[in-house]
């Protein structure tokens, strides 16, 4: 059993991953700006406050979960500030007092993807690889992107440490869903984002399984999310329409073979591979539906 700090305890993903590490007998240190249940120890403060991690200097941490961070819709200047900047203070802190795991909750709009902001984001290619580089225009998928970019290097510089970058998509409490048809037309606000969701039971157990692998000094990262898209259009369709003039040369064969159809935007063949991460719930909502009828 581990001691585990959790960053964003307080938070959607945080109070449930709290219960169930808590559950599986390890010790749990909560750091939230808000109360949080379920933890041995809660530190309240912000991770990127240094003040504030020197509350943690009594602990002895095994491994870090790194959930909080500024949101889709940050500025700039914030999201750089805390998510990058913030979170190198908080690696270093925890490598410097020998913790040897730090598994960050990175997004799929590192890769980009909001399209609220122009001009509207392209792929690279499809699927996107886990390693897809930030090809956005948004202040957050920049801050996630380079958050990991940084991690990498810190991760390279220490040597003896496991850094794990989780590429989180749109999570999804499963329980309570009520899944809408997903066309090319509902997609002008949050664009491929909108389409990349993974349930709350998934991420769950992506980050219990991270934490309970056994120690791999370097950094890696993966896509977190369905292995479905959260429509019931073919991809190859939806994206047509959805880019129109914007396609170019993006190829879309991959989902034009046979049983490739409604395959996902999000590679996730390196969750598969390192991590051992399968999800279960798919998010496409015909098949969601049948999923929930079954069980």
């Amino acid at each position: 059993m581990s001691t585990i700090l959790v960053t964003g305890a307080s938070g959607f993903i945080g109070r449930h991953l709290v219960q169930r590490l808590s559950n599986d007998g390890h010790t749990v240190i909560a750091m939230s700006r808000k109360a949080s249940e379920g933890a041995a120890h809660v530190v309240a403060g912000q991770f990127h406050s240094f003040e504030d991690l020197r509350q943690l200097d009594g602990h002895s941490i095994d491994v870090a979960v790194h959930l909080a961070a500024e949101t889709g819709g940050c500025t700039e200047e914030a999201g750089l500030a805390v998510n990058v900047a913030g979170t190198r203070r908080l690696m270093r802190y925890l490598i410097d007092r020998g913790c040897k795991k730090i598994i960050l909750a990175s997004s799929i709009c590192a890769a980009g993807g909001l399209s609220v902001s122009e001009p509207g984001f392209v792929p690279l290619h499809l699927p996107m690889s886990a390693e897809h580089r930030f090809a956005g225009h948004d202040a957050y998928g920049l801050s996630k992107w380079l958050m990991e970019e940084m991690a990498r290097a810190m991760a390279t510089g220490a040597r003896d440490v496991d850094v794990i970058a989780l590429r989180l998509g749109a999570v999804t409490d499963e329980t309570t869903w009520d899944p809408k048809p997903q066309r090319a037309e509902d997609l002008a606000l949050w664009g491929f984002v909108a389409l990349g969701r993974v349930a709350l039971s998934d991420v769950i157990d992506g980050f219990v399984r991270c934490v309970e692998l056994p120690l791999t000094p370097g950094y890696r990262q993966s896509y977190l999310t369905a292995l479905d898209n959260a429509s019931d259009q073919p991809v190859a369709e939806l994206v047509r329409a959805f880019l129109g003039d914007r396609l170019g040369e993006l190829d879309l064969r991959h989902y034009e073979r046979t049983g490739c159809e409604y395959d996902g935007l999000y590679d996730m063949t390196s969750a598969r591979a390192l991590f051992g991460i399968e999800p279960r719930v798919p998010m496409r909502p015909e098949a969601f539906k049948r999923w929930k009828e079954q069980r």
